[in-house]
């Protein structure tokens, strides 16, 4: 049986510039959380991507040096099979820094996702924020810009959705959206947390 963790409750498009990129010279990410969920509305998995679905490999610039962990990608698979959006959360503040292009990170992220898919598994969009932390833009985590994005483009509700990062800056994240958070480390992984997000939904 899978050691249930304790979550705390409550607790930029597919790197194209788009309205799902937080590309905004002012660093802003327009959104709008719904104060009254419906029946209607959907529910996703927020996934952090380094140190979380993969190893955190810093200002990672080369596709071929990105892997998910073990159990990843069919963990991924479960959750899409359950009716999850599965949903990338990333700062990505290379592309700030002029270490990589989002040209670059794009292929870097699909590199991962082909991995993901070889196993049946997909993520459904990545928003990622470009900033440097001294930028004080809006979407950088712990604000929370890409999940208000998120949310509106996806029609989330999010009392039905969970945030899985390994820092507290995810938590924190999460926390301030109103989602059920998962904090994961190297003996509590995402495949731990994904059966957590199961069972616990499942009662």
């Amino acid at each position: 049986m899978t050691r249930r963790h304790k979550f705390r409750k409550r607790c930029r498009r597919q790197v194209q510039p788009s309205p799902s990129s937080c590309s905004n010279p002012k660093g802003l990410c327009p959104g709008e959380a719904r104060s009254e969920p419906d029946d209607k509305m959907r529910k996703a998995v927020l996934v952090d991507r380094d140190d979380t679905l993969c190893k955190d490999i810093p200002y990672c610039d080369d596709p071929s040096k990105i892997q998910p962990y073990p159990g990843v990608p069919e963990a991924v698979a479960r959750l899409n099979a359950a009716g999850y959006l599965v949903l990338m959360i990333t700062n990505q503040s290379g592309i700030g820094r002029g270490y990589f292009t989002v040209e670059t990170l794009e292929k870097v992220n699909g590199s991962l996702q082909s991995q993901i898919a070889e196993k049946g598994g997909h993520i459904d969009d990545i928003f990622f924020c470009p900033h440097r932390p001294e930028d004080n833009c809006d979407c950088r985590k712990p604000k929370i810009g890409m999940g208000l994005q998120a949310i509106s483009k996806y029609d989330l509700d999010a009392s039905k959705c969970w945030m899985v990062g390994d820092k507290e800056k995810d938590v924190e994240f999460g926390t301030a959206l109103g989602m059920r958070c998962i904090q994961v480390s190297d003996t509590y992984t995402f495949v731990d947390a994904v059966s957590q997000i199961l069972e616990s939904d499942a009662d």
